[in-house]
C-alpha cells in the first residue's frame, strides 16, 4: 500500500509539473515582445502587407504579390516610423521557379542597426507545434494571432515547394509577415493572399525562403 501511495505522489507530482509547464508555454507575451521590433507594414500605392527583418542591415522578407506593379515602397516600422525600401529581389506569382511568390526588401537609410529574426529548420516543424503569426491585417499595426500545425507539408498545385498549414487567424494584410516558433524563429512566411480559409492558412517554408536570401544577402 505504501508502494502504491507513493507512486500515486509520484504521478500526481509529474502531472503538476506537465500542467505548470504547459500554463506557462501557453504565455507568449515575453516571446511577442521580443518579436514585433522586428515586424514591419509593407505599404505601397496599390496595396499593404506584413514583413520581417532580417538582418541587422534592414532586409525584409515577404510576398512579392504586395510589390507588384509597384516601385513606391514605404516600411512602417514597430515604432511608428516609416522609411523607404528598395527591392533586392522579387520573384513573381506567375514565374515556374521554386522560390515564387517572394521578394527581399531593404531599409533605406544610412548606417542603422536593426532587431530581426532568424530563421529556423523547416524541417523540423512538427504537426500539433504552436506558433505565432504575426503582421498587420486590415492595416490594423502589429497583431498577433496564436495557431498550431496542421501540416507540415502541404503540396498545392501550381508550386514547386510544399506549404506549412496553419490554424491561426489570418486575414488580408497578414500576408507576407512571420510565422514563428516558441523560439521566436520564422518558421514561414504566410500567403494569405493567394490560399486562404477559417482555419486553413498557409505559410512558405523557411528553408525555401533562406535558400532564397542567401543568393541576394
Amino acid at each position: 500500500a505504501k508502494e502504491i501511495e507513493e507512486q500515486s505522489a509520484s504521478q500526481l507530482e509529474k502531472v503538476k509539473k506537465d500542467l505548470e509547464t504547459v500554463s506557462s508555454s501557453s504565455d507568449f507575451s515575453s516571446l511577442t515582445a521580443k518579436a514585433l521590433p522586428s515586424i514591419v507594414s509593407v505599404i505601397t500605392d496599390r496595396s499593404q502587407g506584413s514583413g520581417a527583418i532580417i538582418s541587422n542591415a534592414g532586409h525584409i522578407i515577404t510576398n512579392e504579390h504586395i510589390i507588384t506593379g509597384t516601385r513606391d515602397i514605404k516600411i512602417l516600422t514597430h515604432d511608428n516610423k516609416t522609411f523607404p525600401a528598395t527591392i533586392i529581389a522579387q520573384t513573381p506569382i506567375n514565374d515556374l521557379s521554386l522560390y515564387k511568390d517572394i521578394a527581399i526588401l531593404k531599409i533605406s537609410t544610412g548606417n542603422v542597426t536593426y532587431p530581426y529574426l532568424s530563421f529556423a529548420d523547416s524541417l523540423q516543424v512538427k504537426v500539433g507545434e504552436k506558433v505565432l503569426a504575426l503582421g498587420s491585417p486590415y492595416g490594423l499595426d502589429f497583431t498577433v494571432t496564436q495557431g498550431i500545425v496542421s501540416a507540415a507539408a502541404r503540396e498545392i498545385e501550381g508550386f514547386d515547394y510544399k506549404f506549412i498549414q496553419v490554424d491561426a487567424a489570418l486575414n488580408p494584410g497578414n500576408s507576407g509577415g512571420p510565422l514563428v516558433n516558441k523560439n521566436g524563429e520564422i518558421i514561414g512566411i504566410n500567403n494569405l493572399g493567394i490560399w486562404g480559409g477559417e482555419g486553413l492558412s498557409f505559410a512558405i517554408p523557411s528553408n525555401v525562403l533562406q535558400n532564397y536570401t542567401n543568393k541576394f544577402i
